[in-house]
């Protein structure tokens, strides 16, 4: 049978075959450095706080430019379209519309110097993902990604163990100078890592992935960040409940457990943490006392009132 051209084919033809290539390694290239970013701490005045904020804006302006012109030469890209996709699509119209009627514009647009989440910022982080979902279609692709964001993880969570041990922080952060945000960096890494041992089929791999889980946990409760311990509870019920290999009757368990655990945090608040203040004071004191409790949330519940406000 003749060979008959493809709209591929068609769309890129040989001149622009190697141009192509070039802008789809520029691409994977750049991506894998934003996973690992991490890696960079943010120290001195030459980084410190907008290191990685910047470095990660220019990173992905480039990307957007390569991805813009692979669009231009390769006819067979299309832009995602997903219920995720769209819903992250009108989050963005939502605070690009709230930013238009602020009545701090300038605060707004560019956010707060630590935390970078005014609307420029969301908008790079909204490019990002169509750039990952338009370009990135094979699992391999994903896997090189998802692989290079595993093994950023190993030394900061080395590092974790050095911070506790050796320097004595009772709460640690690694390269990202503050415990709430290695919280939240290892419990996205921790389930990435589960995913990983889950589908590993050599007994080596298991091995190691297996010990990176522990260091991952190990590390994790050091930060004695409560959203990070909420998020492992939250998370890991609910990947026992959605993982289809899993028996009815485990799942039952899991949701006694989980049920059971509730029960106890409640029996033990009022005696703050009982045992657990005997073993662990700093971590009883995170959890159980009434007073830090309060105060964090009290500055949550201001901001969150200001912002509904508007």
């Amino acid at each position: 049978m003749p060979h008959t051209k493809s709209s591929y084919d068609v769309a890129v033809t040989l001149p622009f075959a190697n141009l192509c290539q070039a802008l789809r390694a520029i691409i994977a290239g750049g991506v894998v450095i934003v996973a690992l970013f991490p890696l960079l701490g943010e120290y001195g005045t030459i980084l410190f706080p907008l290191g990685r904020d910047i470095f990660f804006r220019m990173i992905v302006e480039v990307l957007l430019l390569c991805a813009l012109l692979l669009f231009a030469l390769e006819k067979r890209l299309t832009l995602p379209f997903s219920f995720v996709s769209l819903t992250f699509a009108l989050y963005i119209g939502i605070a690009a519309f709230s930013t238009i009627f602020s009545p701090q514009k300038t605060f707004s647009l560019w956010g707060i110097i630590y935390r970078s989440q005014g609307l420029f910022s969301l908008l790079h982080y909204f490019i990002f993902f169509l750039i990952l979902t338009a370009v990135f279609k094979t699992w391999l692709q994903w896997q090189r990604v998802l692989l290079a964001a595993f093994v950023a993880s190993i030394p900061i969570t080395l590092f974790t163990f050095f911070e506790k041990f050796a320097a004595g922080s009772v709460r640690v952060y690694a390269t990202l100078n503050n415990p709430n945000f290695l919280g939240a960096y290892l419990l996205l890494i921790f389930f990435l890592t589960l995913a990983f041992f889950i589908l590993a089929a050599k007994k080596n791999a298991r091995w190691i992935l297996g010990i990176a889980l522990c260091m991952q946990l190990f590390a994790l409760f050091s930060t004695y960040t409560r959203g990070a311990y909420l998020g492992l509870f939250v998370g890991g019920f609910v990947f026992i409940i959605l993982y289809p290999d899993l028996s009815l009757r485990l799942k039952k368990a899991a949701a006694a457990c989980a049920i059971g655990a509730i029960l106890l945090y409640a029996l033990l608040f009022p005696f703050g943490g009982g045992p657990i203040a005997l073993v662990a004071p700093d971590l009883a004191h995170r959890l159980f006392a009434p007073t830090d409790i309060l105060v964090t949330a009290s500055s949550r519940f201001t901001a969150w009132n200001a912002a509904i406000k508007g």
